[in-house]
């Protein structure tokens, strides 16, 4: 069996089973091969070795296996801790972007309510240059008529002042060029 794979107590038994069976096979191949003539030079020693070699490949066959288990049980617990840390990670993760996709949504309300609040001040711009510029055309319409109503007092006085009426109004006149010129400056 390789590492990585799961190896059960039967197949391990089973595997120790082969085993002996083929020392005992060989066991009965070489009495048999003694029994010839000619080859009965064996002595009890190579078959007490032989026996040894089978029961120790034995042995090493169930470390091996033990080993392949333990490492089975390691690499287990390995991929339990990893998938431990992985829904951890997922966990947080998943935080993470739930908090952005939540900052997403509020910038975005934000940014409408700004550019709403960028068009409304825009219209109310526009509303005041339109109203300011209403102004200085009704400054400029006053203006011209108050020039108008100037040159008419300034008509009527000459008129009285060339009738001979030097004093009559000149009050009344003096205070309007008075405010005129206060509105000048």
């Amino acid at each position: 069996s390789r590492y990585g794979e799961s190896v059960s107590a039967s197949q391990i038994q089973e595997a120790i089973g082969r085993v002996q069976s083929q020392a005992l096979k060989i066991q009965d191949l070489k009495h048999q091969l003694r029994s010839r003539p000619g080859l009965a030079s064996s002595d009890q020693s190579s078959r007490v070795s032989s026996g040894q070699d089978a029961l120790q490949r034995a042995q090493l066959a169930q470390a091996e296996a033990q080993k392949c288990r333990e490492s089975n049980e390691a690499l287990k617990a390995e991929v339990a801790q990893m998938r431990a840390n992985l829904d951890k990670v997922a966990v947080e993760a998943n935080g993470k972007i739930d908090a952005a996709n939540e900052r997403i949504r509020t910038l975005r309300k934000e940014r409408d309510d700004a550019l709403k609040e960028g068009d409304r001040l825009r219209a109310g711009g526009e509303r005041l240059l339109s109203r300011q510029e209403e102004c200085r055309r009704e400054r400029h319409d006053l203006a011209e008529q108050k020039e108008a109503l100037l040159k008419i007092v300034e008509d009527l006085h000459q008129t009285c002042k060339n009738a001979g009426m030097t004093n009559a109004g000149r009050h009344s006149i003096q205070d309007i060029g008075d405010l005129t010129a206060s509105y000048r400056a």
